[in-house]
């Protein structure tokens, strides 16, 4: 399917007042080498949630059986939005299922936060989430 370019969802795994993020691979054109939310661009005819539970499956070899969409932000680098949900309940063990986009992924809690330009736009809505 074609991806729409100015439609995105991103995702907070949390898990015992942890946050799975994913480090971005050097090669990779906006936020190279940085610590990001998984997620990415909806594909035409896709649902935000389909969106969300393609790129969980993709990116970290998960199933989302329940998620709740949490705010809308404006993309800082592209034109488009970013649509942020929560996984409440998912199945198997996050791991990288896709190196070609992230070197790492990693569980951190809040005080561990990394600085990342890549952070800053979720960063208020993630500290919530885990206090």
């Amino acid at each position: 399917m074609l991806a729409s370019s100015n439609i995105c969802v991103a995702g907070i795994l949390a898990k015992d007042g942890n946050v799975l993020l994913v480090y971005r691979a050097p090669w990779l054109r906006f936020f190279p080498k940085a610590w990001d939310l998984f997620g990415g661009h909806v594909n035409d005819g896709e649902s935000l949630e389909d969106a969300l539970r393609r790129e969980a499956t993709e990116e970290l070899g998960i199933k989302v059986l329940d998620c709740v969409w949490l705010e809308q932000i404006a993309d800082p680098i592209e034109p488009a939005t970013i649509h942020v949900y929560a996984v409440r309940v998912w199945e198997g063990e996050p791991t990288n299922m896709a190196p070609e986009e992230h070197t790492e992924v990693r569980w951190f809690n809040a005080p561990e936060l990394p600085e990342s330009e890549a952070l800053d736009a979720y960063r208020p809505l993630l500290m919530a989430y885990l206090s």
